[in-house]
């Protein structure tokens, strides 16, 4: 009996412990597992991915610029110190006069002179100094022009970062368009290699007893091996896609994510008339942005060096204290100066350089004027290639549709003995056609609408 309650207790306990651990797996898996949808994807890969990250980190260094540009005007206070020794101190002979009494004459007060000679030293062995300086700049155009250029500066980071948030938001809705394309027609191709090894093994089956042909069984062999070949390419594509997306994002390899939202999300006919009804404005969009940053950039460039011609004037005042000063010191302690700098002739380089200057501008201006009218160019093409591949994914979608039907159709008159297994491969090869169209219509499209959002800075 005791035997009995301790073989009960073990299996209950073995039981218990299985459950335990299935129920940790699972939770483990549900921990390990990131769900994102679309616009989760793209926010995870705004924080993590390495070209955002070197982005903001521009920005932060342009900052640090403009506060470096800016204290160059602000006061400046120096503290220099000094220690020096020397082995040979120069000296000068001084002589002196000392009066010397004579007693013997008849006046008391009358005297003698003698010259007395000592060397005075004209500086000291070792000595240490202490130098304090304040400057401050009063006035410089060339740092009036640096201070607006490394704002503007500032801006074209900032712009770069928009640029860059806005191309990988396309990248990532293009990947993960493409891995939900890729899952479902896996989904469709597993379901269909399903029936068609259900239909092989019964064939088989017929085959074996002699009710069919070897030809009619190799061919279903053959379509079902063709499915299955099929369906691992597609799998295999998908992985790819699926890492590709990862490595978008910011995730390692090793990570298991799964995408939530639907292909039937992003087929919403009425945002598709909604983009392409979107009026395009060339200042919104952020490639004309930076043109124009740079235009800035070159402008204040000519006035750098048109400043330049300006003269620059600071004040500064200078304390020194000297410890073992020799006896003749000449240095005054405390000075207040002003320096002026004004360029008066460099045989014309300043003006070559001035009109060098104009002409990059020039340059910059022309560019501009052919990437505005590019640009709008290229909002056209991509608004009627939009519309295109609408058009192309609806008569893709009906094709889809009514291939499928004859398939199915085919599907059950074969099972009946209507229909030949030679007729079943021709509409399956037709059907998978369809399919492959169908998915491809809807991968263009999905991308192309990716682009007209990336060109309207949506």
């Amino acid at each position: 009996m005791i035997k009995k309650q301790l073989i009960l207790i073990l299996i209950i306990s073995l039981i218990f412990g299985n459950a335990v651990k299935s129920q940790d797996e699972v939770m483990k898996d549900t921990i390990s597992v990131k769900k994102f949808s679309l616009s989760e994807a793209q926010n995870y890969a705004l924080e993590n991915n390495t070209s955002i990250k070197n982005k903001q980190i521009d920005i932060e260094i342009s900052k640090k610029k403009v506060w470096e540009t800016t204290a160059i005007g602000l006061p400046q206070f120096n503290v220099k110190g000094s220690w020096q020794y020397q082995f040979t101190v120069p000296s000068l002979e001084m002589a002196t006069l000392i009066p010397v009494p004579i007693t013997q004459t008849p006046d008391p007060y009358d005297h003698y002179h003698e010259l007395q000679y000592s060397a005075i030293e004209l500086g000291s062995k070792q000595s240490t100094s202490i130098d304090f300086t304040f400057t401050q700049l009063v006035f410089s155009g060339e740092y009036l022009v640096g201070l607006q250029a490394s704002r503007v500066f500032k801006s074209l980071s900032e712009k770069s970062l928009e640029k860059s948030i806005i191309e990988t938001k396309e990248q990532i809705a293009q990947t993960y368009y493409l891995v939900l394309v890729l899952k479902r027609n896996a989904e469709i191709l597993d379901s269909s290699y399903i029936n068609m090894e259900k239909i092989r093994l019964d064939m088989e089956q017929m085959y074996k007893q002699g009710f069919i042909e070897e030809t009619d069984f190799s061919q279903i062999s053959l379509t079902t091996l063709n499915i299955k070949n099929g369906l691992i390419s597609i799998n295999r594509q998908k992985n790819v896609a699926m890492n590709l997306l990862k490595l978008q994002m910011g995730l390692p390899f090793e990570s298991e994510i799964e995408l939530t939202d639907k292909l039937e999300d992003f087929l919403n006919e009425s945002e598709f008339v909604a983009i392409s009804l979107q009026e395009f404005s060339i200042d919104k969009n952020i490639d004309f942005q930076l043109l124009t940053v740079q235009e800035d950039l070159t402008r204040l460039s000519m006035q750098r060096e048109k400043s330049k011609l300006l003269p620059s004037i600071a004040a500064f005042y200078r304390h020194q204290e000297q410890i073992n000063a020799p006896e003749f010191n000449f240095m005054a302690p405390d000075i207040l100066g002003v320096q002026i700098d004004f360029p008066i002739f460099s045989s014309g380089m300043r003006r070559a350089k001035i009109q060098e200057a104009k002409l990059e501008l020039e340059k910059v201006q022309n560019s501009k004027l052919q990437a505005q009218d590019a640009l709008n160019i290229e909002f056209e093409k991509t608004k009627n290639d939009f519309l295109a591949a609408q058009d192309k994914y609806l008569n893709q979608k009906e094709n889809y549709r009514l291939s499928k039907s004859i398939y199915e159709k085919t599907l059950i008159k074969y099972k009946n003995g209507v229909s030949s297994s030679l007729d079943l491969s021709q509409v399956q090869n037709q059907y998978f056609s369809a399919q492959s169209g169908y998915f491809q219509s809807i991968v263009e499209l999905l991308n192309i609408k990716a682009k007209l959002e990336k060109i309207l800075n949506l």
